[in-house]
Order: structure tokens, then sequence, then C-alpha cells
């Protein structure tokens, strides 16, 4: 059953190389996937950040606390201090 407590965005490595990640959201209702595609830098953390927050002012009012949980496999090899902070805690990057 899904979570419907949080919003689950997903991250996994693109297939095309390191550095990239795809980061998506499945959208039960409407039957849709959205996604987005990241670098390993702080503008891939600034998109992913982005795309968490349309995200949630889109999809949250159908979830019970309307925050959004990263979910990675642990052996995803993130570089970048800026989008590691936006995969912990989102509130951590912007301030």
């Amino acid at each position: 059953m899904k979570n419907i407590r949080k919003i689950e965005i997903s991250l996994s490595p693109h297939p095309t190389g390191k550095g990239r990640y795809v980061a998506t959201y499945e959208a039960g209702f409407q039957q849709a996937v959205f996604s987005v595609t990241v670098k390993d830098n702080i503008f891939g953390a600034l998109a992913l950040y982005s795309f968490a927050e349309m995200v949630r002012k889109q999809f949250g009012p159908h979830y019970t606390t309307g925050e959004v949980e990263f979910i990675f496999p642990d052996c995803l090899q993130v570089e970048s201090k800026p989008l590691k902070d936006v995969l912990v805690n989102e509130k951590a990057f912007c301030g």
C-alpha cells in the first residue's frame, strides 16, 4: 500500500552515466509519473529542490503531512554537499 502520510520521491542513477540522477514521483490518481534528471552539483540540488516543491504544492493536500521524503538506495554515491542536503533534509538546503 502506498504511503499516504508523506510524498515519496525516488532517486536513482541515470542510465547514461555517473554524476546524473533521475528523481521520480508517481501520481497514482492521475496514472502518471513525473520525473526530472539532475546533475551531482549545486544546480542539480536547485533543480531537485524545485521539483520537490512543485510536487509538494500540487499533490501535498492529498497526503496527511504533505512532507516530502526522498527514497534512494544506500549504494547511491552522491558527491555534492548541496545535493546531499536536499536528500537528507530539504530544509537544510533552503535555509
